[in-house]
């Protein structure tokens, strides 16, 4: 009895020593990918390409195309869609 005991014991052990293992692997992983998220924050500037705003090249095109020709608006400013409504009351 005192062996199985004993040998139950050291087998629990090592369980409890696996399952810390692995929770110290985990943060340690944890770690790694935070570490490499932040470095990628602050340094990834250096090594991407600068990004052009699509929007401003294809206006700047556009006014190289025709500079004399204005914008024409499709929407008026006074033009809107008014909607009647009722209140309801209880």
């Amino acid at each position: 009895m005192c062996i199985f005991a004993f040998t139950f014991l050291i087998e629990f052990a090592i369980m409890i020593i696996k399952f810390l293992l692995f929770i110290v692997f985990f943060f340690i992983l944890i770690g790694i990918l935070f570490g490499f998220s932040l470095f990628r924050f602050l340094f990834g500037g250096l090594f991407r390409p600068p990004k052009q705003n699509k929007q401003r090249v294809n206006h700047q095109t556009r006014n190289r195309q025709n500079p004399s020709k204005k914008q024409k608006k499709l929407i008026d400013s006074n033009e809107g869609e008014y909607i009647d409504y009722e209140e309801v009351k209880d």
